[in-house]
């Protein structure tokens, strides 16, 4: 069942569809009729709230609904984060957010390393992530989105943070304590450049080396989160 996050009206127990994108996608991709059953979901604050719709009536500029389901869960604020250096090529971004959203991923952090071949992300760049974010978190079902930041000053930011390197010289024993205030970095290309370890070095909490083999740094932020998660 496909699920849109979009805002809908409802009035008693029916709801009418605007949002011109998901009105193209319904009918115009899913080729979407009279009874043809999906979902929407929308954020109010700390939750989420996921609507089963099925279509009454659909014309130009809208698409009218019966509700049959409505479900809302709390979503909790999770300060677990994962810091990505910057890859060689916006397409390895691309990949890499896109399935750290779908592996329930709270927040998301981008930053230049030294060896960073992309050293900054224009507006249309970020649109373009935050597009993925959206179409991931509704591909894979997860009740929330998780939060992108890029940032250029890392000593400010991870001047309170406990931080856990992902390299090769690590434990490879992967259990925490609590994942609470815990920041994972992964490498960006080639490793990490002796001025990277000296900044963080400060707050390094443990080193972690989850496998034997040299992983490229998409490769690593998605396998290592998904056996961390």
């Amino acid at each position: 069942m496909q699920l849109f996050i979009t805002q809908i009206e409802i009035q008693n127990n029916f709801a009418v569809l605007k949002s011109k994108e998901v009105i193209h996608q319904l009918t115009k991709v899913l080729r979407a009729k009279t009874w043809y059953i999906f979902q929407t979901q929308e954020f109010s604050e700390n939750w989420a709230t996921r609507y089963t719709l099925e279509i009454i009536e659909i014309q130009k500029d809208s698409i009218e609904c019966k509700i049959l389901d409505k479900e809302s869960k709390e979503i909790k604020s999770e300060n677990f984060w994962i810091i990505v250096c910057l890859p060689n090529n916006f397409d390895k971004l691309e990949l890499m957010v896109k399935k750290l959203t779908e592996i329930w991923i709270p927040n998301i952090v981008l930053r230049a390393s030294q060896r960073s071949v992309i050293k900054d992300i224009n507006f249309k760049k970020i649109e373009r992530l935050t597009k993925i974010i959206l179409e991931a978190c509704e591909q894979s079902k997860s009740w929330s989105l998780p939060k992108l930041e890029i940032i250029k000053n890392i000593n400010d930011f991870i001047s309170d943070k406990n931080l856990i390197i992902l390299n090769f010289d690590g434990e490879k024993d992967i259990k925490l304590e609590s994942k609470e205030n815990v920041y994972f970095v992964v490498w960006p290309e080639w490793w990490f450049d002796s001025k990277d370890l000296e900044i963080v070095s400060p707050r390094i909490y443990k080193t972690l080396n989850l496998w034997e083999n040299v992983l490229r740094t998409e490769t690593g932020a998605i396998i290592w989160w998904r056996l961390i998660k």
